[in-house]
């Protein structure tokens, strides 16, 4: 499941990740110059577990990303199975079968090290770290003595009327990821109003990274976070959420936010991550060793 799981949200990640402005892509490597560019405390408030409605994420639906994930490319020869399949994805989406929810809490925190420390003592969580390149961390947000606003977020899809016809069930799959990261896109679109709102003197950049996703890919902080929200996703042995389309993550707000992907971590970083996170060696095998 882990390398599985890896290998699609990269896949997806490498989509969102071809439309963000070329300014994201290209951030000055002077790591310590990030820590006071968050949101401060005060700038966002929680937003309520509540459902999204179908019709307000449609302007968020990623087509390309839907015929990604029903295994169409953009040749002349799928032009028609394309318009056949968006045509059955619309009705289902007209249809009322799918049921969004959301849930997001903000907490203030600092940063010790690679870790995340809430102030009100919640959680403590640790990053991982590039280990070449410009070794970047999310950790490297938060300031260690000034507290910075982080966001836990986890969005949840289901379809009403499962089926067994293997088409079908393909198409409303691919519905059900379109419409996640649909809401994702929302919910970051909305956070950075609020924060436009506020007297910030330069713009916020908002940026969900996703648990499990090479932003963040050790799903055992699923755990962690859906221990804070109340949103009804459960969690296999293994990390794996049911229902399978949520997702749940990080909100980062930071002046220089920008995803970055972990593929490879050393034994070193390996053993020291195991330390910070409490694994046992069985723990640490199953949700580490893909990144060996």
């Amino acid at each position: 499941f882990i390398e599985e799981e890896n290998e699609k949200h990269f896949r997806l990640r490498s989509l969102r990740e071809k439309s963000a402005p070329t300014s994201e892509k290209n951030i000055p490597p002077e790591e310590d110059s990030f820590r006071n560019l968050g949101a401060p405390p005060g700038t966002f408030s929680d937003i309520p577990l509540s459902t999204i409605p179908v019709q307000e994420l449609l302007p968020f639906f990623d087509w390309k990303m839907f015929y990604t994930v029903c295994g169409l490319k953009p040749v002349p020869d799928a032009e028609t199975p394309r318009r056949e399949i968006r045509k059955t994805a619309l009705e289902y989406l007209s249809e009322g079968e799918f049921t969004v929810s959301r849930h997001v809490r903000f907490f203030d925190c600092i940063s010790r090290g690679d870790d995340i420390v809430s102030t009100d003592g919640s959680f403590h969580i640790p990053m991982l770290r590039q280990e070449s390149g410009r070794k970047l961390s999310i950790a490297r947000f938060f300031h260690p003595e000034e507290p910075r606003q982080l966001g836990i977020f986890a969005i949840r899809v289901e379809h009403s009327h499962p089926c067994c016809h293997a088409h079908t069930d393909l198409i409303k799959h691919a519905v059900s990821v379109t419409l996640t990261e649909a809401a994702s896109s929302m919910t970051a679109k909305l956070l950075g109003e609020r924060a436009d709102k506020n007297s910030i003197t330069e713009k916020l950049k908002i940026i969900l990274p996703g648990i499990g996703y090479p932003c963040c890919p050790d799903h055992s902080l699923k755990r962690d976070i859906l221990g804070l929200l109340d949103i009804g996703i459960r969690l296999s042995d293994s990390c794996a959420m049911l229902p399978e389309s949520s997702i749940c993550g990080l909100v980062i707000a930071n002046t220089r936010a920008e995803f970055h992907d972990i593929r490879r971590i050393s034994a070193e970083q390996y053993s020291d991550y195991s330390a910070r996170r409490g694994f046992s060696p069985e723990e640490a095998s199953l949700f580490l060793s893909h990144l060996l």
